[in-house]
């Protein structure tokens, strides 16, 4: 008995795992709520890289990317901010794949919020996927603006995307 994928199936391209704090304004890994248990923490201007992110083969090849974040704040209190996602990416993995002109996306926030509870929302749009194939790279930057509130611990970023099977028929295509 095989696995059987439906018409539309989705899944998460995670990218929270490979961070790495930049040299100036870095987040850092803090202490979430004194449970010795550590998470990426911004506040006002702080940012973070996504440096080696690579799509899977069970993309469907040619559809667009909803990139999303989720993240908590450290008190509560009110909160006003934009997240600001920029990337640099490749269409596809192949030598030669040009370096598409740098993309930037926010998500604002504007809300009371009760600490370390989850808060998620989608970015400004959706990455293209026009030519776009498995194993295409992309290189990120995640910034805070924070004009009220304290700081905000980063649970996610991904990006959902559409899967048209489990792999790919061979090593560097579908």
């Amino acid at each position: 008995m095989g696995i059987i994928i439906s018409p539309t199936d989705y899944d998460d391209w995670r990218w929270t795992g490979s961070a790495a704090a930049p040299p100036s304004n870095p987040a850092a890994l803090a202490d979430v709520n004194s449970t010795g248990i550590y998470a990426w923490e911004f506040t006002n201007g702080e940012a973070l890289f996504f440096p080696d992110q690579q799509l899977p083969h069970d993309y469907k090849e040619g559809t667009d990317l909803v990139p999303h974040i989720h993240w908590m704040p450290s008190t509560t209190a009110a909160y006003t901010g934009t997240w600001t996602l920029e990337f640099i990416d490749r269409l596809s993995a192949a030598t030669g794949a040009a370096l598409q002109a740098k993309t930037i996306l926010t998500a604002s926030f504007n809300a009371a919020m009760t600490a370390f509870q989850q808060q998620t929302a989608n970015f400004s749009a959706n990455i293209t996927g026009t030519n776009r194939l498995i194993s295409s790279t992309l290189h990120a930057r995640l910034s805070l603006a924070l004009s009220v509130g304290t700081a905000c611990f980063l649970n996610g970023l991904d990006a959902h995307y559409q899967k048209d099977r489990l792999g790919s028929a061979s090593i560097t295509s579908k």
